[in-house]
């Protein structure tokens, strides 16, 4: 998956080594461990290397994030853990 457009926005996605060094080079430091994050300034979805269900979990959860920023991450992790499953199940191969 190179891009994802959702409704009228389109997010370039980016397979990055070390999410949290990704972010910290662009002047954002987390205190969690990431596997990938949301710039929404930039227009982008950065994912960790990981194992492929792994990374299509994280794009899912990070395409939440973009489709509803008002819901907090508590929120955002509950929906990605009932959904990411099923998608994967039914075939959902992003990477």
């Amino acid at each position: 998956m190179r891009s994802v457009t959702l409704g009228k926005t389109r997010y370039k996605v980016r397979v990055v080594k070390d999410a949290q060094r990704h972010k910290a080079k662009a002047g954002f430091d987390s205190p969690f461990e990431l596997h990938g994050y949301l710039d929404k300034q930039r227009k982008r979805i950065v994912v960790r290397e990981d194992e492929p269900e792994e990374m299509a979990s994280t794009v899912l959860h990070e395409m939440l994030h973009a489709l509803f920023p008002y819901l907090d991450e508590d929120a955002i992790a509950a929906a990605e853990e009932s959904l990411a499953p099923v998608l994967w199940k039914h075939g959902f191969r992003p990477f």
